[in-house]
């Protein structure tokens, strides 16, 4: 085995210790005095994910580790990309750092805390929100719900001020504005452009149904003196093991970037073979990002919800890089 080749396997063998949360996973990439000098990076990268509005992190991932390889197959004709290993071998630190948020959400090591879509309510309360799910919900099941809140409120109008009853009625009036939005979209489309609209729609109405139904779980076990958990994790009710296999994959991809950049940088001669045989390594990279859609959808019930799950993800993990980021 060649020392690239140990420098490989004992990379990852020390990655796959520290990813379960993102505070320990960046001190392993970056240790002491390293952590200074990324913060610039780490409020790119977070700038990057917030900005991915339509594929989220699955896009941004892609970006980032195509634009890698792109770098190192410059390594077949050029040798200027060998005085700047370093820097990729940072830039593919931050990106196995966003990735590894990303497992983490799936592995249920952190919760993927909010949906960013109850923002009128900040400070009255934590809104329980709960993933998409394949299965409709029962309407029956709302309107006897909007029903006990209408009682609840009529018998005491200060339950107004309580957090869950605050959310389900703010849900209850997006659900109407979301509901006209779509009414009138539909009027004016038809095709691919009405069966995209329709299969986001959905997704919403879904979240919204699944918002109020926990909210309202969350205010009846107040009342009945139970403990509300602390975190809810919008992926909570969802199996999501088989994704979060192929983002360990994903990861061991793009360690070996990192792992062998690192044991290049410094080094003068015998750089061009390890380099060039990263690169080959792109097209399995691209199959497990195409295998990540196929078991994204799975997991979420629908492509549309799958979407939208990553672009929650993108959202929180730029929460998350801006936490890491030194001051």
């Amino acid at each position: 085995m060649s020392s690239v080749d140990q420098a490989v396997r004992g990379g990852w063998y020390e990655l796959r210790e520290h990813l379960r949360k993102p505070r320990v996973l960046f001190n392993f990439l970056f240790p002491g005095d390293t952590a200074q000098s990324v913060g610039a990076l780490l409020k790119e990268a977070a700038k990057e994910l917030e900005n991915a509005i339509e594929g989220g992190v699955l896009e941004v991932k892609r970006r980032r580790i195509n634009l890698l390889y792109v770098e190192l197959e410059e390594a077949k004709f050029s040798s200027e990309v060998f005085t700047r290993l370093d820097q990729l071998a940072k830039y593919a630190a931050i990106t196995i750092l966003i990735m590894g948020i990303e497992r983490a959400y799936l592995a249920g090591d952190i919760p993927l805390e909010t949906d960013g879509e109850d923002d009128e309510s900040e400070g009255a309360g934590r809104t329980a929100a709960a993933a998409p799910s394949a299965a409709a919900e029962n309407a029956q099941d709302i309107k006897q719900i909007i029903a006990d809140v209408q009682q609840i409120i009529a018998a005491d109008p200060s339950a107004k001020m309580d957090g869950a009853i605050k959310n389900i009625l703010l849900q209850l009036q997006r659900y109407r504005n979301e509901a006209e939005t779509f009414r009138k979209l539909k009027e004016q489309s038809s095709g691919y452009r009405l069966e995209m609209y329709s299969k986001t729609f959905a997704a919403t109405f879904q979240s919204i149904f699944t918002s109020i139904k926990r909210n309202y779980e969350s205010y009846q076990a107040q009342r009945q003196g139970k403990k509300v958990p602390d975190e809810f994790s919008l992926l909570q009710d969802l199996d999501t093991e088989k994704w979060a296999a192929v983002l360990t994959q994903q990861l061991e991809e793009a360690d070996r970037i990192r792992s062998t950049l690192n044991f290049l940088s410094g080094k003068h001669t015998n750089l061009r073979g390890p380099v060039v045989e990263i690169a080959r390594r792109r097209t399995a990279m691209g199959e497990l990002f195409e295998a990540e859609s196929i078991v994204a959808a799975e997991a979420a019930g629908s492509e549309a919800a799958a979407w939208r799950l990553n672009r929650l993800m993108a959202r929180d993990g730029a929460r998350r890089l801006r936490r890491l980021a030194p001051s």
